[in-house]
């Protein structure tokens, strides 16, 4: 009597080498799609802070009747990177009532004017990161002119095209517009990323 042979179950060398391919294409798509999902979602802090600094200094301006002008803080601008930092008040922060809760992504800083005062009448105040670690920092922006609508104080990082006195940049009209939290310029916020 014979014995009906079976035959060994498992998956041959090409089946496993498709199967591996796949996954490596796969990974290939994944992998920069979650980093920059990542870098969206850190650049969002920067928008959230700088609408709660706005607020403040409006609250600050209704009892006070000024706005408060802020040292750059954690860290100095030129010191941001792609790594979280922790809250240190470098000077008008406590006075403004505002301050993040734990690390940031962001160095943060209001300008006001005019100078001389206070009183201060308007200001600038920024959010600045390097995020991607490229050397490009990433700045958002508000820009909160005079009453008259003919002051501004200062710009943002000190460069021409960080939030100039026309303000930040609408990313979807290509339009500088005031008083409005935004990034400063085309190429920064969550379109480079």
């Amino acid at each position: 009597m014979r014995t009906k042979r079976t035959k060994a179950a498992g998956f041959t060398l090409v089946e496993l080498m498709v199967v591996v391919a796949i996954i490596g294409i796969l990974a290939a798509i994944a992998i920069p799609a979650f980093s920059r999902f990542q870098l969206r979602a850190r650049a969002a802090e920067g928008k959230v802070n700088l609408a709660g600094i706005r607020t403040a200094e409006q609250s600050y301006w209704v009892e006070f009747s000024t706005y408060v002008a802020t040292s750059a803080s954690p860290v100095a601008v030129a010191s941001v990177g792609p790594q979280k930092i922790k809250w240190t008040d470098q000077g008008g922060w406590d006075e403004l009532g505002w301050q993040t809760s734990g690390e940031v992504y962001y160095t943060y800083m209001v300008e006001a004017g005019p100078s001389g005062g206070p009183p201060f009448d308007h200001y600038t105040a920024s959010a600045v990161s390097d995020l991607d670690a490229d050397g490009v920092p990433n700045v958002f922006g508000y820009v909160r002119p005079n009453e008259a609508g003919t002051a501004i104080a200062g710009t943002a990082v000190g460069t021409a095209d960080d939030c100039p006195s026309t303000g930040i940049y609408d990313l979807t009209t290509g339009l500088r517009v005031r008083s409005r939290v935004g990034p400063c310029n085309p190429n920064a916020g969550q379109s480079v990323f």
